[in-house]
């Protein structure tokens, strides 16, 4: 398991070739603490 700071998932989303849209956070509870949702668009192919 990995976790990443949200701005950091972004950029690195962003150097895969994904054009970042949105980000969900999960609210908190006992089970879970650390999950977002991202929405990402793949960015065409330039050339």
């Amino acid at each position: 398991m990995t976790t990443y700071p949200i701005d950091e998932f972004w950029r690195i989303a962003q150097r895969c070739g994904f054009a970042p849209q949105a980000v969900h956070l999960v609210p908190r509870n006992e089970l879970d603490e650390r999950y977002a949702y991202f929405f990402l668009l793949r960015e065409p192919d330039a050339g």
